[in-house]
């Protein structure tokens, strides 16, 4: 917790000026870190960030939010695909039964 500081009665952000490592998608200091620039293409792709070397922001992810970007861009891509088939299917053949209620 030392490398936190209270901004106000209700709020504990980090400080800034003596975190070494943090986390560019949640902010966090203190969890196992990776290199943000192996995400490069997760954040472009989810959502449109242009991660770069030398764009002076941190460049690191932690390990938690790692995992999340791993498993939404796999969710993106199954959803894209399933779409893809769906719509395929819909124009060759016929309309899908509409559930009955």
């Amino acid at each position: 917790m030392d490398n936190y500081v209270f901004r106000s009665s209700s709020e504990l952000k980090p400080n800034l000026e003596l975190v070494t490592q943090i986390c560019r998608c949640c902010l966090s200091t203190e969890r196992r870190m990776e290199d943000v620039t192996r995400f490069s293409s997760h954040f472009m792709e989810l959502a449109g960030i242009n991660v770069l070397e030398s764009d002076g922001l941190p460049q690191w992810v932690c390990y938690e939010c790692a995992t999340l970007l791993r498993k939404a861009l796999r969710i993106r891509q199954k959803m894209l695909k399933a779409h893809n088939l769906l719509y395929e299917y819909l124009t060759r053949c016929a309309p899908f039964p509409i559930d009955a209620q």
